[in-house]
C-alpha cells in the first residue's frame, strides 16, 4: 500500500511541479494552474491521503491562496473555500505540529498570511474583502477576531470587528476590545490591598523614595510578564515589546483610575488622622490628613494591584490576559 501511495503522489506531484515555482511567470497559465491544483487537493481529502502526505496537501493549499490572491477570474465559490482552507491552517486552535513546522520552515508569518486574505488595498487603504462580507462569514470574523486579540494584536482584532453586521454584532462583543479580563484582574489584585489599616499605612510610613523604587519595580516586571506572554504566542520579540507596551499602559491606567477612586473614598476612613502635615495641601477641609488625596497610597497601590492582577490571572484561566472573558 505504501509503495503505492508513493508512486501515485510521485505522478501528481510531477504534473503539478510548474506551480510550485516564481507565479510571476505563469500569469496567463493561472486559471489552467488553479484547476489544477484544486483538483489535487480534492484527491488527497476524498482519498483520505492527508495524514500521508500533510506538506504536499498545505503547499498546495498555500499555492491555491496566492492564485485566488492574484487571480481575481477564479470563480467566488473557488477562491471562497480557498481562502477557507487557509484561515483554517493559520488560524488553528489545536496547534498542529506539522502546521507549524510548514510555516517555520518556509519562513512564513500566520499573521501576515492572514492579513493578506482578509484584506486588499484601495484608495482608504487596507480594506476588508467584500467575499468576507457575506453573513456567512459575521460569526467566523468573530472567531478571526477573538484570536488576533489573543496575540495582542487589538488594533486589528477592532478593524475587523467593525466589519461585523448587525445582527451579527451584539454590545458584548465591542466590549471585548477593552480587554475585560485585564480589567478584571487588577479589580481582584486590589483585593489582598484593602485588608487593613496596616496596608492603608505602608505606603505613608515607606516615604517617596521607596514609594518611587517599588513602583518602578512593580511596574517593570508587569510589563516584562506582559511581553513574555506575548512573545510566547507569536515568536516575534519585537511584536512582542511593542504589543505588550500598549496593554501595560491600558491596564496601568485603568489601574490608577480604580486606585484613585478608592483611595478617594476610603482612605481618610482607613488611614485615621494621626499623621502630621507634610507641607502638602488638601483640596478641601476634610478631604485627607494633609496629604493631596495619599498619593503616595494612590501609586503605590496602583502598581501593586497591576502585578497581582497579572498573576493573579496566570492562575486564573490558561488564557492571555487580552482574551475574551
Amino acid at each position: 500500500m505504501d509503495n503505492l501511495l508513493e508512486k501515485i503522489e510521485k505522478v501528481v506531484k510531477e504534473d503539478h511541479r510548474i506551480a510550485y515555482k516564481d507565479l510571476e511567470g505563469y500569469q496567463e497559465q493561472i486559471k489552467g494552474e488553479f484547476e489544477k491544483l484544486f483538483k489535487y487537493k480534492a484527491f488527497i481529502e476524498k482519498t483520505n491521503l492527508t495524514t500521508y502526505w500533510w506538506e504536499s496537501c498545505t503547499k498546495t493549499k498555500y499555492y491555491l491562496k496566492e492564485l485566488a490572491l492574484i487571480d481575481s477570474n477564479i470563480p467566488e465559490a473557488f477562491r471562497e473555500a480557498t481562502f477557507y482552507d487557509w484561515l483554517k491552517i493559520c488560524i488553528n486552535p489545536q496547534k498542529e505540529i506539522n502546521y507549524d513546522f510548514y510555516f517555520e520552515k518556509n519562513e512564513l508569518d500566520k499573521e501576515d498570511q492572514v492579513k493578506q486574505i482578509l484584506f486588499e488595498n484601495d484608495r482608504k487603504g487596507k480594506q476588508l474583502r467584500e467575499i468576507f462580507k457575506k453573513p456567512d462569514w459575521q460569526i467566523r470574523l468573530k472567531t478571526i477576531s477573538d484570536w488576533f486579540l489573543k496575540r495582542y494584536d487589538i488594533d486589528t482584532a477592532r478593524k475587523i470587528l467593525k466589519n461585523i453586521q448587525s445582527p451579527y454584532k451584539s454590545i458584548f462583543d465591542k466590549v471585548r476590545l477593552f480587554i475585560p479580563r485585564l480589567w478584571g484582574a487588577i479589580f481582584i489584585g486590589f483585593l489582598p490591598l484593602l485588608v487593613g489599616q496596616e496596608t492603608w499605612n505602608l505606603p505613608l510610613q515607606l516615604g517617596w523614595g521607596w514609594i518611587i523604587f517599588l513602583s518602578l519595580l512593580f511596574l517593570v516586571f508587569s510589563y516584562l510578564y506582559l511581553t513574555i506572554e506575548c512573545y510566547n504566542i507569536i515568536h516575534n520579540i519585537k511584536k512582542a515589546f511593542t504589543r505588550a507596551q500598549g496593554v501595560f499602559l491600558r491596564g496601568f491606567l485603568i489601574s490608577l483610575i480604580f486606585s484613585l477612586i478608592i483611595v478617594f473614598i476610603m482612605g481618610k476612613e482607613l488611614v485615621g488622622v494621626e499623621y502630621k502635615e507634610s507641607g502638602w495641601h488638601c483640596l478641601y477641609n476634610g478631604l485627607c490628613t494633609g496629604r493631596l488625596m495619599f498619593s503616595e497610597n494612590v501609586l503605590f497601590f496602583a502598581s501593586a494591584a497591576l502585578l497581582i492582577g497579572i498573576f493573579i490571572q496566570v492562575f486564573w484561566e490558561e488564557k492571555t490576559i487580552t482574551e475574551p472573558l
